[in-house]
């Protein structure tokens, strides 16, 4: 959900349910370049909402790829988030989950992806399923469950 603020500005507010993922991946890219365009330091915090819902909507856009997004291509924070989103692009689903627990990320803390950890969890298990059964006609179960690191018995 959003509400306007008094700069004009919609500002994103959590909520669980992001309904039509798609079009609030829209709408927290909007509202980052609106930030960005003039100079709010919210800006950061709606491009890394907008790569967390770009990502659970399995979305091919990037934000990052945004000309708007170039200034945060050197800032440490975001990187990490730049960073996840291209091993998600990548398909480096390893990678990506050592990305979500790392500590210095802080991805672990963020109310934001803590929310939607398991539509983010159900993403990942979809693109290691593609993955593992793209290219074959017979699958093991037993791998398959271990690269989503769930038990096959």
């Amino acid at each position: 959900f959003f509400f306007q603020a008094e700069d004009g500005i919609r500002d994103f507010c959590l909520s669980r349910g992001l309904g039509d993922v798609y079009k609030r991946q829209t709408e927290l890219t909007e509202a980052f370049k609106l930030y960005q365009d003039i100079g709010n330091e919210k800006a950061k915090l709606m491009l890394r909402y907008a790569t967390i819902a770009s990502i659970i909507a399995d979305s091919v856009i990037n934000p990052f790829d945004n000309p708007e997004a170039q200034v945060y291509t050197e800032n440490p924070e975001m990187q990490s988030v730049e960073n996840l989103r291209r091993q998600f692009d990548n398909k480096n689903i390893k990678q990506f989950q050592k990305t979500l627990q790392a500590k210095e990320t802080k991805f672990v803390n963020d109310e934001f992806l803590i929310q939607f950890q398991e539509d983010i969890n159900k993403v990942i298990s979809q693109k290691i399923i593609q993955i593992n059964v793209k290219a074959y006609k017979n699958v093991s179960i037993k791998n398959l469950a271990r690269d989503l690191n769930i038990n096959s018995a």
